[in-house]
């Protein structure tokens, strides 16, 4: 008998949720920003702006009047009618390595980004062993479009 190892395919942040502390304080500040959306999307329906989705149903048989992935899709790209409402995460000096007209060290390699985001990013403790991962100014594959910011939207 042999057994099937199902290798998983490496994950990034798509989304970032600030907190002060630790990744349990991140959860409940995220499932607060999605009850935010929620309610703000309740609000267009009520309003005429909003109709709902035509592939989702409630548990009472009722239309969703938005669905789970609509919610994250608000969250991790922050933009609303074009509009960014994510603070972006940028631990890169600027100006940042060019790719044109030839491409310069570290142009599309985040990884060569280590020492910028290392000298750029705060330690949050002299106790603290953290590394940050590399990020540039607008969309990256670490930190997606940034930390949602709630007050702006």
């Amino acid at each position: 008998m042999t057994s099937r190892i199902r290798k998983k395919p490496r994950r990034r942040f798509r989304l970032q949720a600030g907190a002060i502390s630790c990744s349990s304080n991140a959860t409940g500040l995220g499932a607060g920003d999605a009850g935010l959306v929620y309610s703000a999307a309740l609000n267009a329906y009520d309003d005429g702006d909003l109709s709902p989705s035509s592939n989702c149903q409630r548990v009472n048989g009722d239309p969703c009047i938005i669905t789970a992935n609509e919610v994250r899709q608000i969250m991790a790209s922050g933009t609303i009618s074009n509009v960014s409402m994510a603070d972006d995460v940028n631990f890169a000096s600027q100006p940042e390595p060019s790719c044109s007209p030839a491409p310069s060290p570290g142009c599309t390699d985040p990884n060569q980004l280590q020492a910028n985001a290392t000298a750029n990013h705060p330690t949050p403790s002299p106790l603290a062993n953290s590394k940050a991962y590399p990020a540039r100014k607008g969309y990256d594959e670490f930190y997606g479009y940034g930390r949602p910011n709630m007050a702006k939207a």
